[in-house]
């Protein structure tokens, strides 16, 4: 009773935190307007074989408010300022705090030859705003929600499996309850062979005496 209290307990708290965690987040209508994407270059590599095409750049937030969940869009264009290949990627771990700026990498498989890139432009298509509390309490709030949320499956695991283990070794679970049943069965099956070796015991005996009186 009390394993299931505490792993009622840890559901209902883990579905706290993702409300609380996505109550925090309200996706921007017009990121653009707000993110400005500046001093952005790119550049080409070779890896396993593929040519690998990278864009770095910054993006600065004049606001006050807090921002992350950054998708962000990059188009590459030929020498006839023709678009050629484009990426969008999610920037994953990124917050643009308030009046702050930061820098981003974005990288890819090249679609085209490496000296077809000529140009490029980059933009937010999509991001979030936080919530309007302070920045170090936020931090430390989005710490430990990521923390918990990345090993609550794990501890409902651990304690979904504590809870089997536990049932299957009391005293009513049918595993134990087989063994009883075996043990009692090879009592009985004991005094049985104990009744029968009284039996022959006795058998013989009477026909020692027979022998004995037919003798004489």
């Amino acid at each position: 009773m009390k394993i299931r209290s505490i792993l009622f307990g840890v559901f209902l708290l883990s579905i706290a935190i993702m409300a609380n965690a996505y109550a925090e987040q309200q996706p921007l209508d017009d990121p653009v307007s707000i993110l400005k994407v500046s001093d952005t270059t790119f550049s080409h590599s070779k890896e396993n074989g593929y040519n690998i095409i990278t864009t770095i750049g910054t993006i600065k937030n004049p606001s006050n408010i807090r921002i992350c969940e950054l998708v962000v869009e990059v188009k590459y264009f030929d020498q006839a300022k023709k678009l050629i290949d484009t990426v969008t990627q999610p920037l994953y771990g990124i917050v643009v705090p308030p009046a702050r700026e930061v820098g981003f990498r974005v990288r890819d498989r090249a679609d085209k030859p490496m000296d077809a890139y000529i140009s490029s432009t980059v933009r937010v298509v999509s991001a979030a705003q936080q919530g309007d509390r302070s920045s170090i309490p936020q931090e430390n709030s989005t710490f430990w929600i990521r923390i918990l949320i990345t090993w609550l499956p794990l501890i409902l695991f651990l304690g979904l499996l504590l809870f089997a283990t536990k049932r299957t070794a009391g005293k009513n679970s049918p595993q134990q309850q087989t063994i009883e049943l075996q043990k009692r069965t090879i009592e009985s099956i004991e005094k049985q062979n104990t009744i029968l070796s009284k039996q022959l015991e006795a058998v013989e005996r009477l026909a020692s005496a027979v022998e004995k009186a037919a003798s004489r």
